[in-house]
């Protein structure tokens, strides 16, 4: 035996040294086998801007999601994107320079980027004592920066550098606004405080050196700071009560502002050269000029607001001429009017049809707009840039769209992949199933009779699919629409929004299939609640949270037409899915849960039904954010939850995520080890992870609590953690994966890896052997083996690879925030039974069982890497879906960014690879035939005359 062992351990040296545990996909498979949607969130801040004298405009846009940006305005492209440090609040251009101005807790960083290539130029912070909203305005020399409502400094755009400063606290006065004036100063607007309102003042500064030139006290009163609304370089415009009053910069004399009565919300813009200005109120829009003798505003005309200013708004657009635009969006038509101030009313306008360019569903009103406006030979000519209120990014020009991007799936919330009907069923393959005997022979006979016609075609497809490789298109031959291809890859996602949207995505092409928008809701959960048969499509529901109401929505999942609803008024607590889909026609059942308790169903008679019949009981745990946690139980007597236990933990801990085990398939309940001995694993189904944080000993506690009873089965506590960095965990059978940030001796993620067993010995379960882990009357405690790695990248989000049967060995998805990638963590890496041990002193068994020596530092293998080139910004989830083949796992993730691919933990084994030499397999095929059939005769004739003894 020793030469068998001595063989085993040389192939076993040779299987680790070629280990190759997860293969990056081919090149020709980037973009064809996943998509990449990149995208940089809702605007706050959107303008066109020609970072280059003489080149065209590009669209710079600073968003809720902290990006500043550029987009071409000719294809919608996204050229460059950074993410900011801190809250993004503002952002200006000046030449061939994106300035840029964020907050993050005490600091306010000024940063200037590369108009054209996006690279960051410099960045400078600035300590701030004060929590007061700073103020940046820019020209082609400086940046004037106004934080802590009272120090001005003037920043040099070329390195960051501060080349004077100002400071003019007293104590009382709050400054709040700064901009640079038209008559070269620096104009800073500051409040006084008195017992029941303000005065408005503003100080002159050099727009070099600061010095103080004069502070002009205005004789007004304003409420609070918010009530400056406009600040240009030649005027200062402010709301004194029910009236509105402006000042020209660097004079005292306050003016009236004939405006409508009851002003209550008002907007300005103003045009380029500052001639002329436009003040936008709720119902109308007033259109003044600024007088060249003594700065007074002059009224043009007022116009109306078609419908109120829900649908549109106003721009002051980049042109020559005093032009302004006003874009709405009505229904499915969009409308862009270009008034004049020399002449009044609309001087030009384009209706827009946007039915006909997007069939993909709503996006509200009209929430900002940047225009330009062109003199042509034939007439005027423009293009404006939208953002709507679900947070998408438009293009118009004149009448034509020019494209949308789909911003509001930057704020994806939840999603939830929906398998597409099959076309090789058919109602009629459907009904043969109801028949029996000679009437169900004679429906098959008839239909195979009704589909001959495809039979040219289905060779055709055949042949070109055999010739081409391609097995993933339908096998009819025909196109079959909306359908899964023949392996299910192709697929589509429905995504929910923390802003309203839902969204369809095909998984073939990446694009937004349809859209539905829901106006002041937030997705709070999404589940595909019915699959797709002959009969019936595949239905999605939504859980939409508003201010003090909650609405159900079931739609069609292939054309996000609504097929069910209902509303309530009520708070949200929890909402998850009951039961698993067990057939087609079967509907999964979802239970709600109030703050208060009270329990709805859907639907409700069969989800009551399901709550009623299932016999270890329906519970989940629910925390407010403190350092306890509550379990429940759904009542379908009551039709509320009752409390079931609580779990009050350290006060100094506090509670972060709870998450509880997936639904996957289970192929094996125990672990077959290399002497065929078994490990029988843990599966309770009503397990759940706790994670905690404790600030002040810079410590993360895990805890594996049985919901049933309410008891911690498992607790592991570590030190020396970044709390502030997030603590990903997955739980999947009997596995638990767990993975923080370390700040211990090296710095670094620490991957905590957990299997659950029934017992420590092999071949040993718990007596009796349970049906379940929950009916029983007393604990059943795990046997648990725990091993941790060191790996050098963060991870902030983590998922496990799903099949269709669970054969697959499921690896482990991470997303590492650092380096924009999403990688594959092999389960034969991350195996908490890999023995301390070197490869010599293993035993056969361990050998056999296919086990690694333990090296507690996991390599930074770019193989792993299932992103490829893209890189993916600010992942929040990851889900995972069987594709029909065993071997493939359909993979998302969403976040800022969204990317889907397919990956195969244990490579491709029941799919042949497009490689594959087809031809020469066919050619040897026909060679083999032809030798056959030549060799055939002199066989039987050598074989004759071996009967009649002939040589």
């Amino acid at each position: 035996m020793q030469w068998h062992t001595g063989l085993l351990s040389l192939l076993f040296a040779l299987l680790v040294t070629f280990y190759k545990p997860v293969s990056a996909i081919y090149a020709d498979e980037a973009s064809v086998i996943d998509f990449h949607l990149a995208h940089v969130g809702t605007p706050r801040v959107s303008f066109l801007h020609a970072p280059v004298v003489g080149s065209g405009k590009l669209a710079y846009v600073g968003t809720e999601k902290n990006v500043i940006a550029a987009i071409g305005l000719k294809s919608g492209d996204l050229l460059w994107r950074q993410i900011v440090e801190g809250d993004l609040v503002d952002a200006k251009a000046s030449g061939e320079r994106i300035v840029v101005l964020s907050q993050s807790g005490t600091n306010v960083i000024l940063s200037a980027y590369s108009a054209t290539q996006g690279h960051l130029l410099w960045s400078s912070p600035f300590l701030s004592q004060e929590a007061i909203e700073p103020s940046v305005s820019v020209s082609d020399v400086n940046a004037v920066l106004l934080t802590d409502g009272g120090l001005v400094r003037t920043v040099d755009l070329t390195d960051g550098t501060v080349a004077a400063s100002w400071s003019g606290h007293d104590g009382v006065t709050v400054y709040t606004n700064v901009t640079h004036t038209a008559d070269g100063h620096i104009a800073v607007v500051g409040t006084t405080s008195n017992i029941a309102s303000s005065t408005l003042s503003t100080t002159m500064l050099d727009a070099y050196t600061l010095a103080l030139s004069e502070i002009l006290v205005l004789d007004t009163t304003v409420m609070s700071p918010s009530d400056v609304l406009h600040l240009s370089p030649r005027l200062l415009i402010w709301k004194n009560g029910e009236t509105l009053e402006y000042v020209t910069l660097g004079k005292a004399q306050v003016r009236e502002l004939q405006a409508p009565a009851n002003v209550g919300h008002a907007l300005a813009f103003s045009s380029r050269t500052g001639r002329s200005i436009l003040v936008q109120f709720h119902h109308s829009a007033t259109f003044y000029t600024v007088s060249a003798e003594d700065g007074s505003l002059v009224l043009k005309y007022t116009i109306q607001n078609p419908g109120g200013s829900d649908h549109c708004a106003y721009s002051a657009a980049e042109s020559d001429e005093e032009f302004y635009t006003r874009s709405c969006i009505q229904g499915d038509i969009g409308h862009v009017e270009v008034f004049g101030v020399a002449e009044s009313g609309v001087v030009k306008s384009w209706r827009v049809d946007l039915a006909a360019a997007h069939s993909t569903g709503h996006f509200g009103g009209v929430l900002a707009a940047s225009s330009e406006i062109m003199t042509a030979v034939d007439g005027l000519m423009g293009r404006v840039l939208l953002v709507t209120v679900d947070g998408s990014i438009h293009m118009w020009r004149d009448s034509m769209p020019l494209w949308t991007r789909h911003e509001s799936l930057a704020h994806t919330t939840h999603a939830t992949f929906v398998d597409l009907p099959d076309p090789s069923v058919s109602k009629e393959m459907a009904d043969e199933e109801t028949h029996e005997g000679l009437s169900a022979f004679l429906k098959r006979v008839t239909r195979h009779i009704g589909e001959a016609h495809h039979i040219p075609a289905f060779i055709s497809g055949w042949a070109t699919r055999f010739a081409q490789g391609e097995y993933e298109a339908s096998p009819t031959g025909t196109s079959a629409g909306i359908a899964r291809d023949t392996f299910g890859f192709r697929k589509f996602i429905v995504t929910g929004t923390e802003k309203g949207k839902l969204a369809a995505l095909d998984t073939a092409t990446g694009k937004v299939v349809w859209s539905q928008f829901y106006q002041g809701n937030s997705a709070v959960g999404l589940w595909t609640v019915r699959n797709a048969s002959p009969d019936h499509p595949p239905v999605v529901a939504v859980l939409l949270k508003g201010q003090g109401t909650m609405d159900w929505l079931e739609l069609n999942a292939l054309d996000g037409t609504v097929v069910g609803s209902e509303s309530w008024t009520g708070s949200f607590g929890a909402a998850f899915a009951i039961e698993g889909i067990q057939g087609p026609e079967d509907t999964l059942s979802v239970a709600v849960v109030s703050q208060e308790g009270a329990l709805k169903v859907f639907p409700k008679d069969k989800g009551m039904q399901a709550i009623s019949a299932t016999s270890t009981g329906i519970r989940f745990a629910f925390t407010n954010g403190s350092s306890a946690v509550q379990g429940f139980e759904l009542d379908a007597t009551t039709a509320s939850a009752k409390s079931l236990w609580k779990i009050d933990f350290p006060s100094a801990e506090v509670v972060q995520s709870i998450s509880a085990a997936g639904s996957n398939h289970v192929a094996s309940i125990g672990r077959v080890l290399g002497d065929r001995s078994v490990m029988y694993k843990y599966l309770h189904s009503q397990l759940a992870g706790i994670v905690t944080t404790d600030a002040s000993a810079s410590s993360v506690t895990i805890y594996l609590v049985d919901l049933a009873r309410g008891t911690i089965v498992h607790q592991a506590r570590h030190g020396d953690v970044d709390i502030t960095k997030s603590v990903s965990i997955e739980l999947d059978e009997n596995r638990v994966v767990y993975a923080f940030w370390s700040v211990g001796p090296s710095a670094g993620t620490q991957i905590n890896v957990l299997e659950l067993y029934e017992h420590e010995k092999p071949n040993q379960r718990f007596d009796p052997v349970p049906l379940d882990y929950v009916s029983r009357d007393v604990d059943l405690q795990p046997y648990v083996v725990g091993q941790a790695y060191f790996y050098p990248a963060r991870i902030s989000a983590l998922a496990t690879t799903q099949t269709r049967y669970g054969i697959t060995k499921r690896d482990t998805i991470a997303f590492l925030p650092d380096l924009n990638m999403l990688v594959e963590l092999p389960k034969s890496l991350l195996d908490p039974r890999r023995p301390k041990k070197d490869m010599k002193q293993m035993s056969t068994a361990e050998k056999e069982e296919g086990l690694m020596p333990y090296d507690p530092i996991l390599p930074d293998e770019r193989r792993w890497v299932i992103s490829h080139q893209n890189e993916i910004f600010a992942v929040k989830d990851i889900i995972s879906s069987p594709a029909y083949l065993e071997s493939t796992s359909l993979v998302f993730a969403f976040g800022l960014d969204m990317f889907f691919t397919r990956v195969t933990p244990s490579q491709s084994f029941d799919k042949l690879s497009a490689s594959f030499s087809k031809g020469q397999l066919v050619l040897t095929m026909i060679a083999l035939c032809a030798a056959v059939g030549l060799t055939s005769p002199m066989v039987r004739k050598k074989q004759l005359n071996a009967l009649w003894g002939v040589q």
